[in-house]
């Protein structure tokens, strides 16, 4: 790779990117065909129930894979390349099987059918057993063992989560665990980028990784005092493996190619037993959903250390940066009966977005019966746009020419403070807790509109409008929210809760439209649009 990378930098800046165009294009084209076909099938026993947990492994001549049966008893392979390959069954109490299939290439799914396994009867007195469960299932957690799902060397966490059985990952990095969206990651049971599920899967590497937990999570509350109330949020906790907590992780990409496209990502990872920083910086002009071209930018830093013995802090800072710039041409004709309508458009759009946000979590322990938990949250948003263009519409003889130019910008911030406190006593699952809750919020805008019209009718007499107006929009919110709790054990199974709660809000929001004179440049309120 040092010597590939050496060769194109002797060379000069046209040829250098020639020859990178022509090794993305190559590297496309090695990538599509290795995507490959799709094998499943479903296990069972003799009797013909279904054995969830059962280890598949799939070899052939340049694979190796390996998943576990879902709870209905089926299997799934996806990339699958050669036409013939071998198939390896095992769960603990069955005997092993082993079976060799061909692979139709045609079909781009192959159905292998049932495969049943005999129950063991013959034991040793003593038998020496190593193998990997793939899935636990606890009361509120499904954790899955990494190893049961084995990706290439330098993955991310992302390409172990797309192979988890009922748990999908979408093109954009967003997770659902049984239809259900994940809606933040932690990484050793405290929070990693926050609610930026996309970031904090595609940074971390993957062969560091213990297992992971898909979690239903009921709240700090319930997580001291086991008392759960409500609908959960899911939560996927990422456990690392013991002897991985220490190094320096880092991955960079670049690439570029015609009409001026470029991309380029930095991901890197500290760990140091309890202190862990990541950082995120990823810059591109190559996705886009909205129209024209946006260059988008952003920069991710997550950071977790232990304070003392009783204090630790963790969270996260982000900025997003979008610029888009879009020019569009519309011809259109309409036809009617008697008439046809002629209509060309040309817009000119420019826009730009700012975006930080701080969010962060401090939780003190003085002693074992006291927790505090403070979660400081600040965000601030800055836009701003151009528009211009003109539209020309042609009826009946008649034409109405529209020229149009119209500049806006805007700002908005957030500020949200989370406190709670709680206290075990003595006797067992006795707890006194209290939240905390405040957020406000306001933001502004501005917008400047002009529209010059040119009217011609059929009989050639030309008329002209100016419409000249500004709009200001200004708004605020105020929440505050206190909880108090008492939790008192009747019985090992049930409980007396004495609780409290109390919540204001506040809104305001103004609106304020003027019209101006296009020639002394009066102002008028327009208490209609006001």
């Amino acid at each position: 790779m040092k010597f590939r990378i050496e060769l194109l930098l002797l060379l000069s800046p046209k040829i250098k990117k020639i020859a990178i165009l022509i090794i993305c294009v190559f590297v496309s084209v090695l990538e599509t065909v290795a995507q490959g076909l799709q094998v499943k099938g479903i296990v069972r026993d003799t009797t013909g129930f279904p054995l969830p947990g059962a280890l598949v492994n799939l070899q052939s001549e340049g694979q190796k894979m390996a998943t576990a049966v879902d709870v209905s008893g089926s299997f799934y392979f996806t990339g699958v390349q050669d036409s013939f390959i071998n198939i390896t069954v095992k769960s603990m109490g069955f005997d092993s099987l082993s079976r060799s299939y061909k692979i139709d290439q045609s079909k781009t799914l192959n159905d292998l059918g049932v495969i049943s396994l005999k129950e063991t009867l013959n034991l040793l007195n003593e038998v020496v057993v190593v193998a990997i469960n793939p899935v636990v299932l606890k009361e509120d957690t499904v954790e899955y063992d990494a190893r049961a799902y084995p990706v290439r060397e330098g993955d991310a966490v992302e390409e172990i989560v797309k192979k988890l059985p009922g748990v999908d990952v979408d093109k954009d990095g967003n997770i659902t665990a049984n239809g259900e969206p994940i809606t933040s990651i932690r990484l050793d049971g405290k929070d990693y980028f926050g609610d930026d599920v996309a970031a904090a899967i595609q940074n971390l590497p993957a062969d560091i990784v213990k297992n992971l937990q898909v979690i239903d999570d009921y709240g700090e509350q319930a997580n001291l005092t086991g008392l759960k109330s409500g609908t959960p949020e899911k939560v996927l906790n990422i456990n690392l493996q013991p002897d991985k907590k220490k190094g320096f992780f880092a991955k960079t990409s670049a690439g570029f190619g015609t009409q001026d496209r470029y991309s380029g990502r930095i991901r890197s990872n500290y760990l140091n037993g309890d202190q862990q920083i990541s950082f995120d910086g990823n810059m591109n002009n190559t996705r886009s959903r909205s129209a024209g071209i946006t260059d988008r930018k952003s920069l991710k830093l997550n950071y977790r250390d232990n304070w003392s013995d009783k204090l630790i802090s963790y969270g996260n800072y982000r900025f997003y940066n979008n610029d888009n710039n879009t020019r569009e041409t519309i011809n259109s004709q309409n036809f009617f009966p008697d008439y046809t309508r002629l209509e060309d458009q040309n817009n000119n759009n420019q826009s730009r977005s700012n975006q930080h946000r701080f969010s962060w979590n401090f939780e003190f322990r003085p002693d074992s019966n006291n927790y505090f938990k403070i979660e400081p949250d600040l965000s601030f948003v800055n836009n701003s746009g151009l528009n211009s263009g003109f539209t020309n519409t042609q009826l009946l003889g008649a034409s109405s020419l529209r020229e149009n130019n119209q500049s806006s910008s805007g700002a908005s911030s957030k500020l949200g403070l989370e406190a709670f406190y709680n206290h075990r006593f003595k006797k067992p699952k006795r707890n006194l807790s209290f939240e905390l809750e405040i957020n406000s919020s306001s933001g502004n805008g501005n917008r400047d509109v002009q529209n010059d019209y040119t009217n011609t009718d059929s009989l050639g007499n030309i008329s002209t409008e100016q419409q000249y107006q500004t709009a200001l929009n200004d708004n605020s919110n105020l929440n505050f929210e206190a909880k108090g709790s008492y939790l008192e054990p009747l019985s090992e199974h049930s409980f007396l809760e004495l609780a409290y709660q109390w919540n204001r809000s506040s809104d305001a929001s103004v609106k304020e439209t003027r019209d101006i004179d296009p020639i002394d440049q009066s102002e008028t309120l327009n208490s209609n649009l006001s």
